[in-house]
């Protein structure tokens, strides 16, 4: 049995190595794009819809080529309505992405393609 990364990067590169071989959705992709929603839906204080906090989740369930995360980050970098994180626009994630936002999202929406979901 192999143990499962707890980092972000990690996840990464034990999915560019030959040791996954299929396209499933990470446990740590999962957890990340949990948090992204709490974050979003002021779970975690009642008062504060933590915006950044939320982009920084989501961008890391994607990173972790989480399905959902990969359609949702790149509509939010389109600026095109995503379901997971309603309430986040392109300007709010415009201040967390160095480079060409539209450039980034068009990548994550190749890379959502490339794992079999069709938007």
């Amino acid at each position: 049995r192999v143990s499962r990364p707890s980092c972000v990067s990690a996840e990464v590169v034990r999915k560019l190595s030959s040791l996954v071989a299929e396209h499933r959705d990470s446990v740590l992709g999962c957890v990340h794009l949990d948090l992204a929603k709490y974050h979003e839906t002021c779970r975690f204080d009642g008062n504060i819809q933590d915006k950044a906090s939320a982009h920084f989740h989501l961008k890391a369930a994607a990173d972790c080529e989480n399905k959902q995360a990969l359609v949702a980050i790149s509509c939010l970098y389109l600026g095109l309505p995503n379901d997971i994180l309603p309430t986040l626009t392109q300007l709010d994630a415009a201040d967390h992405v160095p480079g060409n936002i539209e450039d980034i999202g068009m990548d994550y929406m190749v890379s959502s393609a490339h794992h079999g979901d069709v938007n």
